[in-house]
């Protein structure tokens, strides 16, 4: 199941910011699982990686603008 959620992972990374990171730098950061008894339910996997230090992110979707957050701050 690890392989299947990294992979996962890094596909929706690729899918909503361009980049593409090697597999071996995910690490999980969290797991939010819904209340019990809520109508629908989530069991939902987070991951933290490192990508190139000159790459930049790309907006790649509509329905969520200027969410990025990085730690590198172009000067």
């Amino acid at each position: 199941m690890a392989g299947t959620l990294l992979c996962a992972a890094r596909r929706e990374m690729q899918e909503e910011t361009g980049l593409l990171p090697p597999a071996v730098s995910f690490r999980p950061c969290a797991n939010w699982v819904t209340d019990p008894g809520r109508p629908k339910r989530f069991d939902t996997y987070f991951y933290l990686a490192l990508s190139g230090v000159r790459e930049e992110p790309r907006q790649q979707t509509t329905y969520r603008q200027n969410f990025w957050r990085s730690g590198y701050r172009r000067r």
